[in-house]
């Protein structure tokens, strides 16, 4: 049987709840949860939705913004040049992976279809079993994202506390990193799941580019 909007909500909270490490409280969390559902549910442009996506991607970075002076941001060791995490599965929203055929199309990208096959034949589990080439993102150029300003959600919600050594994903496949995730990220993450379908990279855009 099909969940409502409400069970899907009181679902999140309850995960987001296990899962958060401070100490707030459940009803805090659903109230964030319903407040950021509601807000992405407004902007949703089903005729549109490679400008939802831009929407949504703006409202996250207003989001972050409010963390800058937070000491744990500032323990993120993330540089500029350094893309070990360019070489994992991404998992994007529809209206993302509609977004991002667009800026193909309008900057004349090469969207590199023979290693997106290659990708689309693996999952979060072995796709370090790609060689470094084959699992580079299609996006990245010198070491740096190509699409910065319209890298999807999941790019952006990526981070670590770690010694950046760990991030090599060939010596380091399956390490746990510690991330900066504050309880609102978490949620924007969550919720806008519930909004529209979800799939690998490499699947979304090879189904466009038929």
């Amino acid at each position: 049987m099909d969940l409502t909007d409400e069970e899907y909500i009181d679902l999140i909270s309850i995960d987001i709840f296990r899962e958060y490490q401070e100490s707030t409280k459940l009803p805090l969390i659903k109230e964030c949860v319903q407040h950021y559902y509601d807000e992405l549910s407004k902007c949703y442009k089903k005729d549109d939705k490679a400008t939802y996506a831009y929407s949504t991607l703006k409202l996250f970075d207003q989001t972050l913004v409010k963390w800058e002076n937070n000491p744990d941001y500032k323990k993120i060791t993330c540089k500029k040049g350094c893309s070990n995490c360019c070489h994992v599965a991404v998992i994007i929203r529809d209206s993302e992976a509609d977004l991002l055929i667009e800026l193909i199309k309008k900057e004349k990208i090469d969207p590199k279809t023979h290693r997106l096959k290659k990708q689309s034949k693996k999952t979060d589990e072995d796709f370090h079993d790609l060689s470094y080439k084959e699992s580079k993102c299609i996006f990245l150029k010198n070491h740096e994202c190509s699409i910065y300003e319209y890298r999807p959600l999941n790019c952006r919600c990526h981070n670590t506390l770690d010694e950046s050594k760990y991030c090599d994903v060939k010596k380091y496949p399956r390490r746990k990193h510690q991330k900066f995730l504050p309880l609102e990220i978490m949620v924007i993450q969550r919720v806008v799941q519930l909004i529209e379908d979800v799939g690998y990279m490499s699947n979304q855009l090879l189904k466009r580019l038929k």
